[in-house]
């Protein structure tokens, strides 16, 4: 209708082109996963530029599609409220009396999957949101997956009554989150996993259980598991190694003179205005090696049925096995928000 194209912001070229995964002609068409959603939730509403309190405010669909990014269905708003810490106004213990209680939006995924990198992108833009913390525009965090008493890392202010009008799955690729976490593991054992396993037994069972599971099966086991939970509750999924965070600006609804801006709006103390870095497709559709610590053959003679597992969910994100076939772009080094950043 001409009130729902009103809504859908104008995407330049080269954003549009970004978003599409990269395609050679050696590359078969990979099964993606309906997007479709009931016939009540496609209705858009004209939000201001916070959510409002005590209502329900949905992704814009449309642009959604443009941008191949999944839409969740929605089968039970109130189940979804029960499990995490999205906004359904009239469902139990979810009616928001305080704009302090509610933020705009809420990127989780699992942990090594890239929030650092969407929180320091957003803050360039201009929207103030916290990595494992709690800003005035919202959060970026694994942790924050799920909905719970306390975390690993504890926020100054409780997350017990706080909700999130929009919460983003951003996901990437398995091998480079398993990687990333075995190399990141120092010790055998610290305090995440110690939490991870209190929250989230699905993972390795209990605490004397997942000490002796080997470290490459507990990462495994954590992709697996933490996507499969997010999806019950979050408004839809992306990848971030292919969508811009431009667009995830506008997904969450935030003006687009944030969301298009050269970064003058940043909410860091530096005085330079810092590139919005974006998603590059090689030409030929193939990055270069990396040095990865994980391989899928490592994971297949640990667990076969976890391989298998991970491999279905892999393909049903619109993943290629080999993550050489995605761009990656995460490079956060220099980046310190609301401090000074790092020396070049």
């Amino acid at each position: 209708s001409g009130r729902q194209a009103a809504l859908v912001p104008q995407i330049p070229t080269r954003s549009m082109a970004r978003s599409q995964p990269p395609t050679t002609a050696s590359r078969t068409a990979l099964p993606r996963e309906s997007s479709s959603i009931p016939a009540e939730d496609t209705q858009l509403f004209s939000s201001p530029l916070k959510c409002a309190r005590n209502r329900t405010i949905l992704v814009d669909r449309a642009l959604a599609l443009r941008l191949n990014v999944h839409v969740y269905p929605v089968a039970n708003r109130c189940e979804r409220a029960q499990i995490s810490l999205k906004l359904e106004p009239g469902c139990p213990d979810n009616d928001v009396s305080s704009k302090r209680k509610l933020r705009q939006m809420l990127v989780v995924g699992v942990q090594r999957s890239g929030t650092h990198y969407t929180w320091e992108m957003m803050n360039r833009l201009g929207v103030h949101i916290h990595h494992e913390g709690l800003g005035p525009d919202g959060a970026a965090s694994w942790l924050f997956a799920y909905k719970t008493g306390s975390y690993a890392i504890n926020n100054p202010e409780r997350l017990t009554n706080q909700r999130f009008c929009f919460v983003f799955h951003q996901v990437r690729h398995p091998m480079r989150v398993v990687s990333s976490i075995v190399k990141s593991s120092k010790k055998p054992w610290d305090t995440f996993w110690d939490w991870l396993v209190r929250i989230e037994p699905k993972v390795c069972g209990t605490i004397a259980q997942c000490r002796q599971t080997p470290l490459v099966v507990r990462a495994a086991r954590q992709w697996l598991v933490w996507n499969q939970h997010i999806e019950r509750f979050a408004d839809i999924r992306f990848k971030v190694e292919e969508v811009s965070p431009r667009d995830v600006c506008r997904l969450a609804q935030f003006p687009e003179r944030i969301c298009g801006s050269d970064g003058r709006f940043h909410t860091t103390s530096s005085q330079v205005i810092q590139p919005i870095v974006e998603p590059q497709a090689p030409n030929d559709g193939h990055t270069a090696s990396e040095n990865l610590a994980v391989s899928w053959a490592q994971i297949e003679q640990l667990d076969t049925q976890l391989a298998a597992e991970m491999k279905e969910m892999t393909r049903r994100y619109g993943y290629y096995l080999d993550p050489a076939m995605h761009p990656q772009s995460l490079s956060t080094s220099n980046f310190r928000a609301g401090g000074k950043e790092k020396p070049r």
